[in-house]
């Protein structure tokens, strides 16, 4: 599987397994295990894989300079996210595919805060999908991850 598909592409592809029983992301689903996620993306050959704490980030070698961030709780994958560097016209058309197949976001927050470069106001947009599935856009000062997490006894998701 090739994981540098566009971002338009990729959301359908994550909305498309809410009714599912496990989360399914970017080729990775959600239970794996750490060993098992650090196999696949090394066998996927999407980027360099290191570890900080109990997030394996794996930055990519291609054209479109966008990362992987795997969070796991108690030994299983439970968020998988992908960052790429900011472009309004492909998260706003992304935004609007989501709206139209899932509704309005049940959870938005504006909440700012310094940065590196000043003041930040990170936008984040949140979708249930499924019964215990959430879909997050986030917007920061240069890039926007796209989060795809499950309901875990690690990290509170909106409800």
């Amino acid at each position: 599987m090739q994981l540098g598909r566009s971002f338009v592409t990729i959301g359908f592809c994550l909305l498309s397994a809410g009714s599912a029983d496990a989360l399914e992301a970017f080729g990775f689903s959600s239970g794996q295990s750490p060993q098992q996620v650090e196999a696949a993306a090394n066998g996927y050959s999407i980027g360099i894989a290191k570890w900080f704490g109990k997030t394996l980030i794996v930055q990519s070698q291609d054209s479109q300079a966008h990362s992987y961030m795997f969070n796991f709780c108690n030994g299983h994958l439970y968020e998988i996210t992908q960052n790429f560097p900011a472009n309004f016209e492909k998260m706003a058309s992304f935004v609007d595919q989501v709206i139209q197949t899932n509704g309005q976001p049940v959870y938005v927050s504006a909440t700012g805060g310094m940065g590196a470069n000043g003041f930040v106001r990170p936008l984040n947009l949140y979708w249930k999908i499924g019964a215990k599935d959430y879909l997050r856009v986030m917007q920061l000062e240069s890039s926007y991850a796209l989060i795809y997490a499950t309901a875990n006894t690690c990290a509170k998701v909106p409800s």
